[in-house]
């Protein structure tokens, strides 16, 4: 989720004052968190605080001897739909959506050979934004079929995840725009794809094309 135009987090240096550099808010959720390992130029700064209400993390310079990488959890609510056509036995639909999405921990890992170290949580708050997307779902039926042949359903809606933002981004305009994969809906046996606009000012932009080109997808995607 974008910036949307809020002021950049200051990255200063604890003991002298000095401005590292800057980022935007939500990256600065995801690689100045407290506890980051902050790489700029070639130089490496342990974040020690973020402070978003004063816009500033604060960092000192250092080699721990480790890497960091965020984990996010991502949670896509439908808010209404706008259109809707069957393809066989899914349907796709494009609608008014919530995408959140939170910082939740991060991983230390070794930075020479890369093995994990431990996982520490994050208590940042979620991240709301509200857009459209372009999303598609089996029936009940069909998902249930599919399982029953041994079909692995998250895998296949992560294959399909792929061919589809492949053409999407040929077929509208070479844009890439976010995109979440959900599975998970087993107790409903249903599955889920998410094409979800960057920021709402593309609401009525690239997924609205993506819908409106939808008849093209099927054809490119079905081997998936």
């Amino acid at each position: 989720l974008r910036g949307a135009g809020l002021a950049p987090i200051r990255v200063v240096e604890q003991a002298t004052g000095r401005l590292v550099g800057t980022v935007d808010e939500p990256s600065a959720h995801l690689i100045v968190h407290e506890g980051a390992v902050y790489v700029h130029q070639g130089d490496s700064y342990l974040v020690r605080t973020l402070d978003l209400a004063d816009r500033v993390a604060l960092v000192e310079a250092g080699e721990p001897g480790y890497t960091t990488t965020a984990k996010t959890a991502t949670e896509v609510e439908i808010r209404g739909e706008l259109r809707m056509a069957a393809w066989g036995p899914a349907e796709v639909r494009f609608g008014d959506v919530q995408v959140t999405r939170q910082v939740v921990s991060f991983a230390q890992r070794c930075a020479d050979t890369g093995a994990l170290i431990g996982e520490v949580p994050l208590d940042l708050p979620p991240r709301h934004l509200v857009t459209r997307a372009v999303w598609w779902t089996l029936s009940e039926e069909a998902a249930g079929a599919l399982a029953d042949a041994g079909v692995d359903l998250g895998g296949a809606a992560h294959a399909v995840e792929h061919a589809g933002a492949a053409i999407g981004d040929t077929q509208v305009l070479d844009r890439q725009v976010g995109r979440h994969g959900d599975a998970a809906r087993t107790r409903q046996r249903l599955a889920a794809q998410y094409d979800a606009n960057a920021t709402p000012g593309e609401s009525a932009g690239f997924c609205g094309a993506a819908a409106r080109s939808r008849t093209r997808f099927p054809a490119a995607t079905s081997p998936a």
